[in-house]
């Protein structure tokens, strides 16, 4: 079982640096308070379209706030709801988005 939690961590980790243009230090550094749940945006059924995230890129002297948006034309492509899965998957509390 531990396998596929890798490997779903593998898969979100990689449409995250994609969508976002992060390099590997900026998405690892990524954990809840990260997320700055005023700036996102909510449906009205409660699932999030966008999801907004502080990151510190290398060359930011200041954290800046990027948008990650759903993708609902092509589903299996979806940073959001593919990292809701993995958090829900990993019962995800506190500290780092990917340990």
């Amino acid at each position: 079982m531990e396998l596929v939690f890798q490997d779903l961590q593998f898969y979100v980790i990689v449409l995250l640096a994609v969508k976002l243009f992060l390099r590997s230090d900026e998405f690892l550094n990524l954990n809840e308070s990260s997320i700055v749940w005023d700036v996102s945006s909510v449906n009205e059924d409660g699932s999030y379209d966008g999801l907004a995230l502080q990151v510190q890129g290398k060359s930011d002297p200041v954290p800046v706030t990027l948008m990650l948006w759903a993708d609902d034309d092509k589903p299996q492509l979806c940073p959001v709801r593919h990292l809701w899965v993995y958090l829900t998957a990993i019962n995800f509390k506190k500290g780092f988005l990917f340990p």
